[in-house]
């Protein structure tokens, strides 16, 4: 089972007006996890307060200035392991108009465990405004028998230093990049991470390979234009500090990878840090396709135009956005059969690099399987939410079906234990409303993204007489099962 980070990324982002309206605060938070060469723990919480969301007051000296109040608590149940309780401070300006974020770093020495981080936010020249406030759990501590990796913290910026203080460590002088999100224009990633343990487990004075790389978050696929790989030598605590220049990649989802290995290549530990890439210069556009060179590729030896457009139409339910309203135009837009084989290729060597062909012969052998169970009168398989989601997020790990009960519409019911994004179990809810095509429909699921729709129980048995009884009652969310249909039952627990 993948786990995406012991590193709880939360964004506390609460929308803000000018500074003359609401002056909510905005603010994030980010915390990651280290320990010292003596074995201490200890958390760090990276606080990025924007200055427009505060109002500024002039000082003494005439200097325009923002102040908010910070509360911080690490708890276990009822018990508040470490607390604080600090005023931060903006840098003083000379125009309140020309206001700055600021950043502030605190750290906290912890036990091993999992605390519960409640913090608070208030902006003190504004008492009357409402305290920003979120609890999170967290995890401190590593295994002191193993190879391990610590947090990452990402990095705005860093250089060489001598000094120590909270933004220094292990000769580093860091500045924390308080996001997950890197926009047009930010071209660099970078992090500080560190190794324990290598002496202790791999041998005082032997080698280990440490390795890093940018995944795919939706297929897992290394780039391998975005790796890197060292030798180091073993020890206590080893500091790890990297990135790339990512200007050519593409906007998406991904993972920066670390990876420990020992000398003879074995997998000592391994961790993944989430972050999104928005990049306009390197998003689809017809221009940018026309330049996609696609011979002596897997796609050279398409040559019929029909089914070059059906081979497009497949990705639909595996393609962004952006990708599907491409797509969904073909129709209107009549392009040639090149131009769709330049797409199609883009489209697997950008998630797949390695061997885009081979990706395509995969998903294809699993798009024949959904065509053929789940085509509906006039609709291929893929076309439909069954088999949408099953081309998506894959075969569910339980399948209830219901088709012979006369109190409810036909339906299934998928549960999957966990989705490739890391949501644990996720649950779909299709039907058959018009009882004759066996094109089920999606009523609901849990899952980021997908519809949710509160009523859909009493959706479901409005088939019945009891349940449309109630159609008119928009305060009642499920329907009691008539007749022994239990279907919050097989919600809960599908087979």
């Amino acid at each position: 089972m993948r786990t995406f980070l012991l590193i709880p990324v939360f964004l506390q982002c609460f929308a803000a007006g000018a500074i003359a309206k609401t002056h909510d605060i905005v603010a994030y938070l980010k915390m990651a996890s280290f320990r010292t060469a003596s074995g201490k723990n200890y958390m760090e919480t990276y606080l990025d307060v924007s200055g427009k969301s505060l109002i500024f007051k002039k000082d003494s000296a005439g200097k325009w200035q923002g102040e908010v109040n910070v509360k911080v608590f690490f708890k276990r149940g009822d018990t508040i392991i470490e607390a604080n309780n600090y005023n931060l401070h903006s840098p003083r300006l000379d125009d309140s108009d020309k206001t700055v974020d600021f950043i502030d770093v605190q750290r906290y020495v912890l036990p091993k465990g999992i605390f519960t981080l409640q913090i608070s936010i208030q902006d003190i020249n504004n008492p009357a405004g409402k305290a920003i406030t979120s609890s999170q759990k967290v995890s401190v501590g590593w295994d002191m028998d193993s190879v391990s990796i610590s947090d990452a913290e990402f990095l705005a910026a860093y250089s060489p230093s001598a000094e120590t203080g909270l933004d220094c460590r292990n000769g580093y002088k860091l500045i924390p990049y308080v996001n997950d999100y890197y926009p047009d224009g930010h071209n660099q990633i970078d992090f500080y991470a560190e190794i324990y343990n290598t002496s202790k487990v791999l041998g005082a004075h032997k080698k280990f390979v440490l390795k890093y790389f940018i995944e795919s978050y939706d297929t897992h696929t290394m780039l391998n234009k975005f790796s890197s790989i060292s030798i180091k030598d073993a020890d206590t605590v080893t500091a790890c500090i990297g990135g790339f220049n990512i200007a050519n990649l593409p906007s998406g989802r991904y993972l920066m990878i670390i990876e420990v290995l020992d000398n003879k290549n074995n997998l000592r530990a391994m961790r993944s840090f989430p972050f999104i890439r928005h990049n306009k210069s390197m998003d689809l556009n017809l221009q940018t396709l026309a330049q996609v060179n696609t011979s002596s590729t897997f796609v050279q030896k398409f040559t019929s135009p029909d089914s070059v457009f059906w081979f497009v139409k497949f990705l639909l339910p595996i393609s962004n956005v952006e990708e599907q309203g491409f797509i969904n135009n073909l129709d209107t837009q009549k392009l040639g059969i090149e131009l769709l084989k330049q797409f199609f290729y883009n489209f697997w060597q950008n998630r797949y690099p390695n061997d885009p062909g081979q990706a395509w012969r995969n998903y294809y052998a699993k798009v024949q399987d959904v065509n053929k169970e789940y085509r509906a009168m006039n609709t291929k398989g893929f076309q439909t939410d069954r088999g949408r989601v099953y081309l998506k997020y894959g075969a569910p790990n339980q399948r209830f079906r219901s088709d012979m009960n006369p109190n409810t519409y036909p339906y299934e019911i998928w549960e999957y234990y966990q989705l490739s994004d890391g949501e644990t179990d996720r649950k779909f809810v299709f039907y058959d409303p018009d009882l004759v095509t066996n094109n089920y429909l999606l009523l609901y699921s849990n899952a980021m993204g997908e519809i949710q729709n509160r009523r859909w129980q009493q959706i479901l048995q409005s088939r019945s007489e009891y349940g449309r009884s109630s159609e008119g009652d928009i305060d009642n969310n499920s329907t009691p099962d008539p007749f022994g249909e239990f279907t919050q039952d097989q919600f809960s627990n599908p087979h």
